[in-house]
């Protein structure tokens, strides 16, 4: 589950990874300094070039992806604490990793947002009341504290991480270096 944070499961709509393929593009679409040529795909030009409302996917993306891998660091998180065969510093080792993730989804959001504000976390069940939409302040609030908490966790999370972090991910492969 910690490991699908970063995207290394494909085909699920959950990790970092979700976030690269279209946030850059996306962001300079709605910003007007880039425009998507690849004539063969259609689809992409009317919901990002005319309008911002709408089911298109890539506006969904904004929401879905970073709350979707939120909320998979939740359940990373709770069951961090309950988990059979970790240490107490594997244990926080996880926690610090899943924190420091969800603060990065949420700043994915509030980037795309900006003044519209965010949800600060993401729902546990679908069929729950939407949470509250709270201003860029609030969220950056957020995403400190996540960060803080992260860091704590980190801190207390000894030499190494209980699963392997991809090749990439080199230079933060432990919890010091995370």
């Amino acid at each position: 589950a910690a490991q699908g944070l970063l995207g290394s499961v494909p085909g699920t709509n959950v990790g970092v990874r979700n976030m690269f393929n279209t946030n850059a593009l996306g962001m300079g679409i709605h910003g007007r300094e880039a425009y998507n040529l690849d004539v063969s795909n259609p689809q992409q030009i009317p919901p990002l070039y005319t309008s911002v409302g709408g089911n298109a996917f890539k506006n969904q993306t904004t929401w879905t992806s970073p709350y979707a891998t939120m909320n998979q660091a939740n359940i990373v998180i709770k069951g961090a604490a309950t988990a059979t065969g970790l240490s107490d510093a594997e244990r926080e080792a996880m926690k610090g990793f899943a924190e420091t993730i969800k603060a990065l989804e949420l700043f994915y959001v509030i980037r795309q947002t900006d003044e519209s504000g965010a949800a600060v976390d993401a729902l546990e069940s679908p069929t729950m009341d939407p949470p509250p939409i709270v201003s860029k302040a609030e969220v950056y609030t957020a995403i400190l504290s996540y960060l803080d908490d992260a860091k704590t966790h980190l801190d207390a999370g000894g030499a190494s991480f209980s699963f392997t972090m991809p090749t990439g991910w080199a230079a933060f492969n432990t919890p010091p270096k995370f």
